[in-house]
């Protein structure tokens, strides 16, 4: 198995391994795992502000499987994320381990799509190009903390329309 030692790949999904510059197709499965965990709670299991940051984040941090919606994902779902972003790779499961794991195997008991997940991508693909575009760029520019912030505040303005809007009331 040969191994590779340049650092390529977007820094979200880039494995320990890549980082350390020797790395092989174990790379591909921790990337795996990466995208498994962002479509199961829509957000990154590693964050910070710069892609410095980031390799951080992937070499010494561990992905949070305890806020929402986790809680509401089977245990299956949760082993077969954990067992890819396993910072081991030779621990890390193999493309024909992860296609024989019981949650892709239907082995599991159904869990139905948990409606904040629901909600959030429905409410981001009716929202317009500019809506989007903006979002991105918010994105890029804040870490999770300040939007965790960000939200708290804005719930206490308690915005008064079903569109979640502000008025001039909600300060008083």
């Amino acid at each position: 198995d040969e191994r590779l030692n340049d650092i390529v790949g977007s820094a979200y999904y880039v494995a320990p391994e890549v980082l350390h510059r020797s790395y092989s197709t174990e790379a591909d499965m921790w990337s795996v795992g990466v995208i498994t965990y962002i479509l199961l709670c829509g957000s990154r299991p590693f964050w910070a502000r710069t892609e410095s940051g980031i390799f951080r984040s992937v070499l010494r941090a561990d992905p949070n499987f305890d806020d929402s919606p986790w809680a509401s994902i089977s245990p299956e779902a949760k082993d077969f994320v954990k067992r890819l972003l396993n910072k081991d790779y030779r621990k890390r499961m193999t493309a024909a381990q992860a296609l024989s794991h019981p949650w892709l195997r239907d082995e599991c008991c159904p869990v139905p799509l948990d409606m904040l997940v629901f909600k959030l991508v429905k409410a981001h693909l009716r929202s317009t190009p500019f809506k989007r575009a903006a979002l991105k760029a918010l994105s890029r520019a804040i870490t999770e903390d300040e939007l965790i912030y960000a939200r708290a505040q804005y719930n206490l303005l308690q915005p008064s329309s079903q569109d979640g809007r502000i008025c001039i009331e909600n300060f008083r």
